[in-house]
């Protein structure tokens, strides 16, 4: 079997986070003038958000590459460290629930690491309790 275990996917709650709580923080998720989803953290323009979207696109380059299953991780850019802790966890929370249900609906494709607010410790094993 052929796993990759670094796989990074958003959910589109994800976006639907960033868009409502971001701002204020300095968060902006958009689509630039080539239709490329992208997010700027604090004036810093961070790695195109497409190929991390889509489990269908995720799907079809498993069957690209000859990989039987990915394992789905939260990545840090553009992530959540720059939300304070409850917004963090919630955007956590958002995520996990997607992955989960990403894997029951493509039984033995996707397996994931819990996404967790790791700048606060408490709310971090909370959602690790919860996600599990």
């Amino acid at each position: 079997m052929h796993i990759d275990v670094h796989c990074h996917i958003y959910p589109q709650e994800y976006f639907d986070l960033v868009a409502k709580e971001g701002p204020r923080y300095g968060v902006t998720v958009f689509t630039d003038e080539k239709g490329i989803k992208r997010a700027s953290v604090k004036g810093e323009m961070q790695p195109p958000l497409e190929p991390f979207i889509e489990t269908s696109l995720r799907l079809n380059t498993m069957k690209e590459m000859g990989l039987d299953m990915n394992v789905l991780s939260f990545s840090s850019r553009p992530g959540m460290y720059w939300a304070d802790p409850a917004l963090a966890e919630e955007i956590c929370q958002a995520a996990n629930d997607a992955y989960a249900k990403i894997i029951q609906q493509h039984p033995g494709k996707f397996s994931a690491l819990a996404a967790v607010p790791a700048h606060d410790a408490s709310r971090a094993v909370r959602e690790l309790e919860r996600a599990a």
